[in-house]
């Protein structure tokens, strides 16, 4: 096996605000890396429904799986990322929510977050 076939596959999930062209400027450096890049639309009906839909994608990659996601896509990253092929999950500006909790859910278990953002350093 070359080191080309050896990297995972990276698939990349827009959050709500925003659709599969936020990744535009990411994916030319990660193909010219070597990695094999898919990127996922998020059909944005629901964290139930669109983790199903990764899911259904998920399941016709092969090999290792990193996915990565911004801003909501943490929610379903969160929930599909316990595929035995996924070995790791990148949050690019995303809440990061336990199973089972919303992304509304982690920014009250966190609060403070938007103080952060909006206050000078």
């Amino acid at each position: 096996m070359d080191i080309e076939s050896s990297k995972p596959t990276i698939v990349l999930v827009h959050g709500a605000l925003e659709d599969s062209s936020i990744w535009h400027l990411v994916i030319p450096g990660l193909q010219r890396d070597g990695y094999p890049v898919f990127v996922f639309s998020n059909p944005l009906l629901g964290v139930a429904v669109d983790v199903a839909c990764l899911r259904s994608m998920l399941g016709r990659i092969e090999g290792p799986v990193i996915l990565v996601f911004h801003a909501y896509g943490g929610a379903v990253i969160t929930q599909a990322g316990d595929d035995p092929k996924v070995k790791g999950l990148v949050y690019a500006g995303s809440p990061m929510p336990a199973v089972g909790e919303s992304s509304t859910d982690c920014l009250v278990r966190f609060p403070g977050g938007d103080d952060a953002l909006s206050s000078p350093h």
